[in-house]
């Protein structure tokens, strides 16, 4: 199955060189940032500034301090530097957005088994609904 991102690639064919930049930074994320690709995310791609979405305010002091690291890595992925600025963005859309990159279902999650606080607590739960949700994401929590 092809991601999006490539489905896109092959039917919006760029109209200049300066929206095509935009589409390598965008389908070759993953290879230009590595692990701190789940970490930071892009939000916005305008002129010659990124914003990057980051889900937690720790990494975002970190994330700042590397942004001459990071902006030369991108632009090392490009015919030329466009990227001059990066802005970073507190975001909730980290998720969602990873699950979509790394193609996470839910069944792809292992689960580990509930501590047994953890379970005694849901026992007092009486909406079978309400429980199972939030079994589901003690679950997920724990696979993190």
């Amino acid at each position: 199955m092809n991601h999006i991102k490539n489905i896109i690639g092959r039917i919006v064919k760029p109209s200049s060189s300066q929206t095509g930049w935009k589409n390598t930074i965008m389908q070759n994320w993953q290879e230009i940032m590595g692990p701190l690709s789940d970490k930071i995310f892009i939000e916005k791609i305008q002129k010659d500034y990124i914003v990057l979405g980051v889900v937690d305010s720790c990494w975002m002091q970190e994330l700042h301090m590397l942004s001459d690291v990071i902006k030369k890595k991108i632009n090392e992925n490009l015919d030329k530097p466009y990227i001059q600025n990066i802005q970073f963005k507190y975001s909730s859309k980290k998720i969602a957005t990873i699950s979509k990159i790394k193609k996470i279902t839910p069944s792809a999650y292992e689960f580990k088994p509930l501590t047994n606080l953890e379970a005694e607590a849901l026992s007092h739960i009486k909406d079978p609904e309400l429980s199972k949700a939030l079994t589901r994401f003690l679950q997920k929590c724990h696979h993190s």
